[in-house]
């Protein structure tokens, strides 16, 4: 696995974490 491969996984799990979030407050 290349270092790109991981952060793109890194921030895909980001932005899902965040859209729970967000969707959580709203």
């Amino acid at each position: 696995m290349t270092q790109e491969l991981v952060m793109d996984a890194t921030a895909y799990d980001l932005s899902r974490q965040t859209a729970e979030i967000m969707r959580r407050y709203n």
